[in-house]
Protein backbone atom coordinates (compact mmCIF):
# COMPACT_ATOMS: atom_id res chain seq x y z
CA UNK A 1 0.00 0.00 0.00
CA UNK A 2 1.34 3.51 -0.74
CA UNK A 3 1.18 6.82 1.59
CA UNK A 4 1.22 10.10 1.07
CA UNK A 5 3.43 12.12 3.64
CA UNK A 6 3.38 16.07 3.95
CA UNK A 7 6.29 18.43 3.73
CA UNK A 8 7.01 22.03 4.25
CA UNK A 9 9.63 23.35 1.63
CA UNK A 10 10.39 26.61 0.89
CA UNK A 11 8.92 28.26 -1.87
CA UNK A 12 11.08 30.94 -2.51
CA UNK A 13 9.41 33.85 -1.07
CA UNK A 14 10.46 32.99 2.05
CA UNK A 15 7.18 30.95 2.86
CA UNK A 16 6.69 27.21 3.46
CA UNK A 17 4.55 25.32 1.82
CA UNK A 18 3.03 22.12 1.87
CA UNK A 19 4.18 19.76 -0.49
CA UNK A 20 2.31 15.96 -0.87
CA UNK A 21 5.08 13.19 -1.55
CA UNK A 22 4.12 9.73 -2.11
CA UNK A 23 5.41 6.72 0.46
CA UNK A 24 7.37 4.31 -1.45
CA UNK A 25 6.15 1.20 -1.23
CA UNK A 26 8.64 -1.03 1.02
CA UNK A 27 8.36 -5.24 0.37
CA UNK A 28 11.55 -7.05 1.34
CA UNK A 29 9.83 -9.91 0.14
CA UNK A 30 9.26 -8.46 -3.33
CA UNK A 31 12.69 -7.62 -3.15
CA UNK A 32 13.97 -11.28 -2.78
CA UNK A 33 11.82 -12.82 -4.86
CA UNK A 34 13.28 -10.20 -7.68
CA UNK A 35 16.89 -11.07 -6.56
CA UNK A 36 16.16 -14.61 -7.42
CA UNK A 37 15.35 -13.91 -10.95
CA UNK A 38 18.43 -13.73 -13.54
CA UNK A 39 20.27 -10.53 -14.36
CA UNK A 40 17.61 -8.30 -16.55
CA UNK A 41 20.67 -7.36 -18.73
CA UNK A 42 23.19 -9.83 -19.38
CA UNK A 43 20.95 -12.86 -18.28
CA UNK A 44 23.88 -14.63 -15.56
CA UNK A 45 22.14 -16.24 -12.82
CA UNK A 46 22.98 -16.51 -8.97
CA UNK A 47 24.63 -12.83 -8.65
CA UNK A 48 21.14 -10.29 -9.30
CA UNK A 49 20.71 -7.65 -6.53
CA UNK A 50 17.00 -6.24 -6.50
CA UNK A 51 17.81 -2.83 -8.23
CA UNK A 52 15.47 0.29 -7.49
CA UNK A 53 14.58 2.21 -10.82
CA UNK A 54 16.07 6.16 -10.54
CA UNK A 55 12.58 8.41 -11.43
CA UNK A 56 11.71 10.05 -8.07
CA UNK A 57 14.53 9.09 -5.92
CA UNK A 58 15.88 11.74 -3.85
CA UNK A 59 19.20 11.62 -1.62
CA UNK A 60 18.70 8.38 0.86
CA UNK A 61 15.27 7.94 -0.80
CA UNK A 62 14.92 4.81 -2.93
CA UNK A 63 12.15 4.91 -5.27
CA UNK A 64 8.68 2.29 -4.75
CA UNK A 65 9.91 -1.77 -4.37
CA UNK A 66 7.48 -1.86 -7.50
CA UNK A 67 10.27 -0.73 -9.75
CA UNK A 68 12.66 -3.03 -9.00
CA UNK A 69 14.24 -5.49 -11.28
CA UNK A 70 16.94 -7.97 -10.99
CA UNK A 71 20.74 -6.68 -11.70
CA UNK A 72 23.65 -8.79 -11.33
CA UNK A 73 26.04 -7.55 -8.66
CA UNK A 74 30.07 -7.60 -8.68
CA UNK A 75 32.12 -10.64 -8.66
CA UNK A 76 35.73 -11.66 -9.27
CA UNK A 77 35.56 -11.50 -12.47
CA UNK A 78 33.06 -8.52 -13.31
CA UNK A 79 31.55 -5.30 -12.01
CA UNK A 80 28.11 -6.24 -12.19
CA UNK A 81 25.23 -4.40 -14.06
CA UNK A 82 24.04 -3.08 -11.07
CA UNK A 83 27.27 -0.88 -11.12
CA UNK A 84 27.36 -0.72 -15.21
CA UNK A 85 23.95 0.68 -15.37
CA UNK A 86 23.31 2.72 -12.12
CA UNK A 87 26.39 4.27 -11.63
CA UNK A 88 29.37 3.71 -14.87
CA UNK A 89 26.72 6.18 -17.16
CA UNK A 90 26.24 2.66 -19.40
CA UNK A 91 23.42 4.72 -20.85
CA UNK A 92 22.10 8.29 -20.91
CA UNK A 93 20.20 9.37 -18.51
CA UNK A 94 16.89 9.06 -20.75
CA UNK A 95 17.58 5.24 -22.14
CA UNK A 96 17.99 4.42 -18.39
CA UNK A 97 14.96 5.40 -17.40
CA UNK A 98 13.72 3.90 -20.31
CA UNK A 99 15.37 0.87 -19.95
CA UNK A 100 14.40 1.04 -16.11
CA UNK A 101 10.50 0.94 -16.54
CA UNK A 102 10.36 -1.94 -19.25
CA UNK A 103 12.59 -3.59 -16.58
CA UNK A 104 10.09 -3.19 -14.30
CA UNK A 105 7.40 -4.04 -16.17
CA UNK A 106 9.13 -7.49 -17.37
CA UNK A 107 10.33 -8.10 -14.06
CA UNK A 108 6.93 -7.88 -12.63
CA UNK A 109 5.19 -9.71 -15.30
CA UNK A 110 7.76 -12.52 -14.17
CA UNK A 111 6.38 -12.48 -10.57
CA UNK A 112 3.34 -12.39 -11.30
CA UNK A 113 3.50 -15.39 -14.23
CA UNK A 114 5.24 -17.43 -11.45
CA UNK A 115 2.65 -17.11 -9.24
CA UNK A 116 4.93 -15.41 -6.27
CA UNK A 117 3.93 -11.60 -5.95
CA UNK A 118 2.84 -11.08 -2.57
CA UNK A 119 -0.51 -10.82 -1.39
CA UNK A 120 0.11 -7.87 0.48
CA UNK A 121 1.56 -5.46 -1.74
CA UNK A 122 -0.72 -3.83 -4.10
CA UNK A 123 -0.56 -4.10 -7.73
CA UNK A 124 1.07 -0.70 -9.58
Amino acid sequence: MTASRATLKPDGNARLVVQIKERPLRSERYRKIVASLPCDHCGIEGYSQAAHGDQGKGMAIKTDDRTCYPLCGPRPTAAGCHYLIGTAALYSKEERRAYEKAAALRTAAKVKALGLWPEEMDLW
